[in-house]
């Protein structure tokens, strides 16, 4: 059976879809409201210069942790599809939950092993984890409403890149499926407990492992040896290719340059931790709101 996307009839939009347009479009106006008021701030005072680039260049990552760590996830990344290819007569005749099980270890395997490959490189430093990831004390609070009012500062921006994406991906008659997590949180043969398990990964897992490695690793590295703009630039762009999913390319490249602004000007990973968390929930939300489904 070929997979289908299928949107809501309008006369069948439960409250619960209204209510998430509403949130959605209270959120982009606060945004908007936020980036006018900066940009008039701007105007009058200059735009501050990045208070912890200092700190992120002094990071000990270099290039060639960058490479390494890419190098090795690749490798491994492409042994695992290459299995998935030869072990496909197999695993076509498993039974759905043995699939997603697959899928679960494959995922907290491979992000495991990119916690693991940065702490060994952090250890072969000789530095301490603070040193190479730290960032200066602040109430948890603080970190919140940064990331908070980053969130929202950026989600203007970030609908525009996913209207023209959407825009571009009509003239092109690109296919229209959905990124492989939203899919299967909103896939009708799923169960529950599989559902719960991506929620998890987006809102938990993804947020601190993406983010310690393109934001505490590759974005210092890179910055290294080709300024921040070169880094903010290089960065997000392997941000938004890693999640293989051309369509959403440029949204997330605005999405990776708001993260690494992020903790350009707050110098704590926290902050863009908590912003990757709050963006994939409000998506999971919406989604789940929307009454959209997906049949593989």
């Amino acid at each position: 059976m070929n997979p289908s996307f299928t949107p809501v009839p309008p006369d069948q939009v439960t409250a619960g879809a209204v209510f998430a347009g509403l949130a959605i479009l209270v959120i982009l106006c606060s945004g908007l409201v936020l980036d006018i008021r900066m940009m008039r701030r701007f105007r009058r005072d200059g735009i501050p210069p990045p208070a912890y680039a200092d700190l992120l260049l002094s990071r000990h990552w270099h290039w060639m942790d960058a490479l390494w760590l890419t190098l090795v996830m690749s490798v491994f990344i492409g042994a695992l599809l290459l299995v998935g290819q030869l072990t496909k007569p197999f695993t076509d005749n498993l039974e759905p939950a043995a699939v997603r099980i697959v899928i679960i270890v494959q995922n907290l395997v491979t992000q495991g092993l990119a916690l693991g490959l940065v702490l060994y490189l952090q250890r072969r430093s000789g530095t301490t984890l603070a040193m190479s990831l730290g960032g200066p004390p602040a109430p948890l609070s603080t970190r919140l409403r940064q990331a908070f009012m980053a969130y929202l500062a950026a989600m203007p921006f970030i609908a525009v890149a996913a209207m023209v994406s959407n825009a571009l991906a009509l003239v092109s008659d690109m296919p229209s499926a959905p990124q492989p997590i939203l899919a299967g949180f909103i896939d009708t043969t799923a169960p529950l407990w599989f559902k719960g398990w991506l929620v998890i990964t987006a809102i938990a897992a993804a947020p601190l492992v993406e983010e310690v490695v393109f934001r505490g690793v590759f974005f210092p590295a890179i910055a290294r040896h080709r300024g921040i703009p070169g880094g903010i630039v290089l960065g997000s762009m392997l941000f938004a290719m890693i999640h293989g999913h051309i369509p959403a390319v440029l949204p997330l490249f605005v999405v990776g340059t708001t993260l690494s602004l992020a903790y350009l000007y707050t110098g704590s990973l926290i902050v863009p931790i908590f912003i990757h968390a709050m963006f994939n929930t409000v998506n999971l939300t919406t989604l789940m709101l929307s009454g959209i489904t997906y049949t593989p």
